[in-house]
């Protein structure tokens, strides 16, 4: 799973709650899991990732149900989707304040960290301003090799 500085996520939870009972979805049972469970990790996880963690938990959740969560969570526009290669999505939160990661990928090994960075923010804004768009989200994925990774290549 990635690495981030802990954030209180519980506006996200309560915010993804009211967004599902106001789309008409039922809060219980495996969506209130999955939203438990991504508010306490703070986004950055897998569907597998998740499902293995519901399993864990006292109320388990089916891949299934796991999956159908994140989808809506995603139609809502309360998740996000990060494609990371090979076929893997990690989601993130889409937090009420707008703060969001961006992410280095492993391309051996798929380890995913997170970063944050205000000249990188500063520069997609000075974009937007050059074009007659309105950039409403964007993705940073740099993909390359893990330490663990690029010192194996040395060998």
């Amino acid at each position: 799973m990635s690495t981030d500085v802990a954030r209180d996520n519980g506006d996200w939870i309560e915010e993804a709650h009211r967004a599902l009972a106001a789309g008409g979805h039922r809060t219980g049972g495996a969506r209130t899991v999955v939203v438990e469970l991504l508010g306490r990790v703070g986004g950055g996880v897998t569907a597998q990732e998740l499902a293995m963690l519901a399993q864990q938990g006292p109320r388990p959740a089916s891949l299934a149900s796991v999956y159908r969560t994140l989808g809506i969570l995603v139609d809502l526009g309360r998740l996000h989707p990060v494609d990371v290669g090979n076929g893997i999505a990690r989601y993130e939160l889409v937090l009420p304040d707008g703060q969001h990661r961006h992410h280095v990928v492993c391309r051996r090994c798929a380890r995913t960290d997170v970063f944050e960075d205000e000249p990188l923010e500063e520069a997609i804004h000075a974009v937007e301003q050059r074009t007659p768009f309105v950039v409403e989200t964007h993705d940073v994925v740099l993909r390359g090799l893990c330490p663990d990774c690029a010192h194996d290549d040395g060998d």
